[in-house]
């Protein structure tokens, strides 16, 4: 499966690198430069926007104040998504 993580902060490092273990996963945060530091240190791939993901489910590991946000950014990709917070 592959699954796009919004969030590279704590939670979202020791999710995506659990998730890793069985799944192609995808980082995304709003601090492009720290997703990308992120993901070469768990040897996955950043991507620079949302529209950009192109998976199965999507997991929030962000703050409750940008859930909201985030869930708001991905209905405007006009995509289908499946989201897990």
């Amino acid at each position: 499966m592959k699954i796009g993580m919004i969030g590279t902060g704590r939670m979202g490092r020791i999710l995506a690198a659990r998730m890793a273990e069985a799944h192609t996963v995808f980082l995304y945060d709003t601090d492009t430069a720290g997703a990308k530091k992120v993901a070469d240190s768990l040897q996955l791939t950043a991507v620079a926007s949302l529209a950009e993901l192109d998976v199965d489910a999507v997991v929030l590991a962000v703050p409750d104040s940008a859930v909201g946000p985030c869930l708001a950014e991905l209905k405007a990709t006009v995509k289908s998504w499946k989201v897990f917070s």
